[in-house]
């Protein structure tokens, strides 16, 4: 609170200096003063006219003010503001999404928003004055519709002149220039106070961390608007260095206590930490059984420097019933599908976990141009059912206290480009959490794998090394390694994320293929503090991965169809249909012998006769700039590269193919909902039938 009110005696100061304090005062009587003249009795007496004389704003906007990248665009303003809008579509319930002008409110908005411009380093920013014009008359039924102009006189910036920190540490040491380092705004950049609020929890976070609890971190901004300058200075109040004490859990004592004394991510004895407080907390929560976890440290009872920590737990419903449905789309597939999924999460009170989901769907395989199309006969792959259904049972710290086992059961039925698939599949799985942010994967899979009735004729096409037997047994060792030292699994900003696998098929193993499969995706992030002159949660996220499959055996050296190596679509490289960045054949209805190489287009067919089949190498990679400036609302700027080949020799022939795009993001409970399109750079002549542009839909970021 002391920190908020020296923010605020700082910032009076400031605006003081606009006008003497006789004129501030005579200004604000003459704006409520105004609001009665203008907006009559009612206005002042808090009465509403009758609805047939109600003003409906249909819209806000601005002149003189900046553009986005500025920060001060209409939209930012409009937010600052009291007075609303109409929302878009308000013909669909006209009554309830009115919003009516309130001139009093209106007139005192002009005083909000000349404070959110000195907030944002413009001290002697003007609102001159509202323009009302009417655009529709009123009439029996509704008062007159009005658009509201305001003017803007923006004035110039102040930046920031000096920036110091006292208490930190020594004015030298590597703390103070860390600090220093990530303070936003930096010497020289336009005064943001949301910024200086930002750096003031971000040194509070970063000490709490380190062993200092009680840190306390006081703001106090000098602003000199004659000067153009502001002066900012953080006082570090950090307290003594303490260590973590007893842990008091508060439990119904269904799921046993040493269970969630599992889940705690530092012992006795060890320096504090905030964020190991809320590791914990997520960690409890994603054993499912707790509805409310309130992990508290005792900061009222420390005694020698040491925190006592109580831990509250809610169990919540043990088993559920979840019934839902949902719609994805791209360029080349849509589905449609509805979902009945069971769970039980405290199986014998042991945090045993059994899952059954079932997914009933249609999916239909056909570019945008075709189903615009819509003649008969252009969509040449119909529709056709789908179905995947698949038990899973978790037991926790079984065989031993870090390891997990899993046994995963399923069955699919799936539709691919130019044929249908069914395939049952048996897969345990131990999990090893060796360290907070690494663990390892070891499973074995068999799986029987069916060609349902279609259009390809697969055995035709060897010279791709494209193996067809029909019906196979594929028996699977797979080993995997993750490093994860991302700071938000859903919306990272901050760490990196590594995923390294290795898989052996057949051999000793039996099954009716032999081969080697090597896959690797590397991704880090770096959080950047503004775009332009504007704070946003922003991040750049960088990817790079790759696979090869190597087949081994005489007789039995093959790669059967479903696990070869594909790339394209929503979740690697952009701009290009599920799958089909790299090799193809084409329907044999069509052309009996079509295979993509190096230079060299397909003759006689159309973009719905190629069906891709994936290689044996790839590589793949990526730049993302991600955006949150009106969260939850977010823009993405990204450019994809990559390929599939089937021979190394192709690699310096081929190359890579590049895509750019921008995508809009919605940031939701369950994670980021996107839109991204995508387009495609190269030119290369063997894909000169794909579509240039593709549209992805999906949950989640790409990566």
């Amino acid at each position: 609170m002391r920190g908020v009110l020296r923010l605020a005696g700082a910032l009076s100061q400031a605006i003081s200096l606009w006008e003497d304090a006789a004129g501030e005062n005579v200004r604000i009587l003459g704006i409520a003063a105004l609001a009665c003249a203008v907006g009559g009795l009612s206005a002042c007496s808090g009465r509403r006219p009758p609805r047939g004389n109600v003003e409906v704003v249909k819209h806000i906007s601005f002149q003189g003010n900046g553009g986005a990248l500025q920060g001060t665009s209409d939209f930012a303003l409009r937010g600052a503001m009291v007075q609303g809008q109409n929302r878009p579509m308000t013909f669909v319930a006209p009554r309830r999404r009115r919003v009516s002008l309130e001139r009093d409110v209106l007139a005192l908005d002009a005083w909000r928003l000349e404070t959110w411009y000195a907030h944002n380093g413009y001290f002697d920013a003007r609102i001159s004055g509202w323009d009302l014009i009417q655009r529709r008359p009123a009439n029996r039924w509704r008062g007159p519709v009005v658009e509201i102009v305001g003017h803007v006189v923006e004035g110039p910036t102040s930046v920031v002149r000096s920036l110091t920190w006292q208490g930190a540490a020594d004015q030298e040491g590597p703390l103070t220039r860390h600090l220093t380092r990530n303070t936003t705004p930096g010497v020289g950049e336009r005064f943001d106070l949301d910024g200086v609020l930002e750096s003031e929890a971000m040194a509070e976070e970063l000490l709490r961390n380190s062993s200092y609890p009680l840190v306390e971190v006081v703001p106090d901004v000098q602003a000199f608007p004659k000067e153009e300058a502001v002066e900012v200075r953080f006082e570090v109040e950090r307290g003594p260095s303490c260590t973590f004490g007893e842990v008091e859990v508060v439990s119904e004592g269904r799921v046993p206590e040493d269970y969630v004394r599992a889940e705690l991510r530092w012992e006795e004895g060890d320096p504090y930490d905030a964020s190991a407080l809320a590791t914990t907390r997520r960690r409890l929560f994603g054993l499912g059984v707790f509805s409310i976890v309130n992990v508290e440290p005792l900061l009222d009872e420390l005694e020698d420097n040491v925190v006592p920590v109580r831990i509250e737990l809610a169990e919540s419903r043990f088993q559920q019933l979840r019934l839902g449905g949902g719609v994805a789309f791209e360029s080349g597939k849509q589905d449609l599908h509805v979902s009945a999924d069971y769970q039980h999460v405290n199986i014998l009170n042991r945090l045993v976990r059994l899952n059954l989901d079932n997914e009933v769907g249609y999916t239909t395989l056909a570019t945008f141009e075709e189903i615009a199309d819509g003649t008969e006969g252009v969509v040449r792959v119909e529709g056709a059912p789908t179905l995947d259904s698949t038990l899973r049972v978790r037991w926790p710290r079984f065989p031993a206290h870090s390891l997990r086992t899993e046994l995963e059961v399923s069955f699919e039925l799936g539709v691919e480009e130019a044929y249908r698939y069914a395939t049952p599949e048996v897969a345990p799985a131990l999990h090893w959490q060796a360290t907070k942010t690494t663990s390892a994967i070891l499973r074995y899979s068999l799986s029987y794998f069916d060609y349902l009735p279609g259009q390809l004729e697969l055995d035709s096409n060897t010279r791709l090394g494209l193996d067809a037997t029909d019906p196979y047994l594929l028996s699977m060792l797979g080993q995997q390694l993750v490093i994860d030292r991302r700071d938000d699994v859903l919306s990272p900003r901050r760490g990196s994320y590594g995923l390294f696998g290795i898989d052996e098929a057949g051999s000793v193993l039996g099954g009716g293929y032999t081969f080697v499969r090597f896959t690797a995706d590397q991704r880090l992030y770096l959080p950047i503090a503004q775009i332009g002159s504007r704070v946003a949660h922003s991040a750049i996220g960088l990817r790079a991965g790759g696979g090869l499959i190597l087949p081994f055996g005489g007789d039995r050296a093959g790669v059967p169809f479903a696990e070869r190596l594909k790339l394209g679509g929503s979740t690697d490289v952009r701009g290009w249909r599920s799958g089909h960045l790299g090799p193809y054949i084409c329907d044999v209805s069509v052309a009996s012998a079509c295979a993509s190489s190096p230079g060299q287009a397909p003759e006689g067919v159309e973009l719905g006769d190629l069906v891709a089949i994936g290689g044996l190498l790839q590589a793949f990679g990526g730049v993302e700039l991600r955006a949150y400036p009106a969260d939850p609302l977010g823009f993405v700027i990204f450019t994809d590269a990559g390929m599939t080949w089937n021979e190394f020799s192709e690699v310096a022939e081929i190359g890579l193919a590049p895509s750019v795009g921008l995508g809009g993001r919605y940031k939701s409970q369950i994670g980021p909902i996107r839109l991204d399109l995508g387009l495609r750079l190269d030119r290369d002549p063997m894909f000169e039938l794909e579509q240039r542009f593709n549209l992805h839909f999906s949950l989640s970021e790409a990566f």
